[in-house]
């Protein structure tokens, strides 16, 4: 089965993206990670626009913390990874995850069925009917039916399906939603300071490996102006340094018309 792949005539290393309700084009992609507390820019991988946002974050996370040596405790990634994979790593890792919703589609009336994990059934709460665990399907899933042999529907459900159960869990408890809400706060406005202030819109180069030394450079740059930012807000040394600085431009300036004034006077005593 082959699969028609479409590539630019300019850059053949850039792939075509696509999402939903967002500009299609040939692009590249960021895949940036930044620290929760001072949104400071740890790591920043750069791969062509048609791969996905799931695909190098389990080997970017493992790069950082054994560049770093960073103890990770918590992340907060959006709805794009959501993948079995992910949540299983962090879960190995014990790392606390806290990953966007995301909407499938789903038969309308799934909301009535309640699964018991205790017993390993569902219920229909309009009915009672209790659907009970039967056997594995081809596609890995466990498939519930009624006891009765009826004719009836078959539900399904995952075999790892309790990984997306403690996920939802960890998204809707109070430190889950206070993460997520930093999150925003973090990553989101370090994509719009790039755009905005260091031509992130357009790709300025050519090929991959360009397109990585310049996001290098314009991280680094980042960096180094929230260093600053943090410096002169946070140490009293360039407080006061500023102050001295300030107080210093007008003692000058009193000085010299202090001065104007003593040779105005003494014109007018000569006259």
């Amino acid at each position: 089965m082959s699969k028609n792949i479409k590539e630019s005539t300019t850059d053949k290393e850039s792939g075509y993206y696509h999402r939903d309700n967002k500009e299609k084009g040939f692009m590249y992609l960021d895949h940036r990670s930044v620290d929760g507390k001072h949104n400071f820019i740890v790591d920043c991988f750069i791969t062509p626009g048609n791969v996905h946002d799931s695909v190098p974050y389990v080997s970017r996370l493992t790069y950082i913390m054994d560049k770093f040596k960073f103890d990770v405790n918590c992340v907060a990634l959006d709805s794009g990874y959501y993948k079995k994979d992910i949540l299983k790593f962090l879960e190995e890792k014990k790392i606390f995850s806290v990953i966007g919703y995301r909407r499938f589609h789903r038969n309308p009336d799934h909301k009535f069925f309640r699964y018991d994990s205790s017993r390993d059934c569902f219920t229909d709460t309009r009915t009672g009917e209790i659907y009970t665990y039967r056997n594995i399907d081809r596609q890995g899933y466990k498939q519930y039916r009624i006891s009765d042999n009826s004719n009836k529907r078959i539900l399904r459900r995952a075999i790892d399906a309790d990984v997306y159960d403690r996920c939802r869990e960890r998204r809707l408890s109070t430190f889950g939603k206070a993460l997520y809400k930093r999150r925003k706060e973090t990553i989101e406005r370090s994509f719009a300071d790039s755009k905005q202030n260091h031509g992130y819109r357009f790709a300025q180069y050519r090929g991959v490996a360009k397109m990585q030394q310049y996001t290098w450079l314009s991280c680094a740059a980042q960096n180094m102006k929230k260093m600053a930012i943090l410096l002169t807000r946070d140490s009293h040394f360039f407080r006061y340094y500023f102050l001295f600085i300030t107080l210093k431009f007008n003692i000058q300036h009193i000085f010299q018309f202090l001065k104007n004034m003593l040779d105005v006077f003494s014109v007018l005593s000569t006259i």
